[in-house]
């Protein structure tokens, strides 16, 4: 990325103002709109788009928005948080793209809100123009989510997704990758695990109830573009168990 002179940086500073911390070579094109109550953190070589359409930062009393290194934001964002929301280093988030924390639809309106949760869009991920990001969801590391796309629940590492909700594509992508690592991946993340094994299940897995193997089954469809056996699914004893149903399901596609 281009260096900004020292007097486009002092702007782009003055933009941000009501941040609590910006990096180094901040670069601001347009006049945001910035209200911080609560905290707003920015790494370095941050660029926000702010024109033609404004680009809006409301942080509510107690949240906190951390904003990674060499982000870059379309114009006509806005991220609204009343609780948190983490933008991971290199994310690209397009024009019009709307992070939401809560349920509240206007700037201004979160006393109005429903109980908010945590948005977390990890490293490397790309936000296409107009996507809409919705309370508690995680974009993995890498992640691809196309135009016009809403985004609740887990979108994996590396995964492509599109529609409303968002989901992976089943296109070509599953005999690129490794369908043992993407089951694996996708566990995990479900149960919120640094990682499992493919004995791993029910047995060692305290969340993996009922109602866990519900949230399991959603986002092992969503994510693979498959349609799973739901009997066979409630009889999986392990991680392997899994990857076999899904290898039939992906040859039955």
């Amino acid at each position: 990325m281009k260096t900004p002179s020292r007097l486009a940086e002092l702007a782009a500073r003055l933009r941000l103002s009501g941040a609590s911390r910006v990096g180094a070579r901040p670069r601001v094109v347009g006049a945001p709109f910035v209200r911080n109550r609560g905290r707003l953190e920015i790494g370095d070589d941050f660029v926000l788009w702010s024109s033609p359409i404004p680009s809006h930062v409301d942080v509510a009393r107690g949240a906190h928005v951390v904003i990674g290194h060499d982000v870059v934001i379309g114009s006509g964002a806005g991220i609204a948080c009343a609780s948190e929301i983490r933008v991971g280093d290199g994310v690209r988030i397009g024009r019009r793209v709307l992070l939401m924390d809560s349920d509240y639809h206007a700037a201004g309106a979160m006393k109005d809100a429903d109980e908010p949760a945590p948005i977390v869009i990890e490293p490397g991920a790309r936000l296409d123009d107009r996507v809409i990001v919705l309370k508690g969801a995680r974009v993995g590391a890498g992640a691809h989510v196309t135009e016009g796309s809403v985004v609740s629940g887990v979108v994996q590492p590396n995964a492509r997704v599109s529609g409303v909700p968002a989901r992976a594509r089943a296109d070509g992508e599953l005999a690129s990758g490794d369908l043992e690592e993407r089951v694996a991946a996708i566990v995990a993340a479900t149960f919120e695990l640094p990682r499992v094994d493919a004995s791993d299940g029910p047995s060692t897995i305290a969340r993996w109830d009922s109602l866990g193997a519900l949230h399991l089954a959603l986002a092992l469809e969503d994510s693979l573009g498959v349609r799973l056996d739901d009997d066979a699914l409630a009889s999986a004893t392990s991680v392997a168990a899994l990857v076999d149903l899904a290898r039939s399901a992906v040859q039955r596609s």
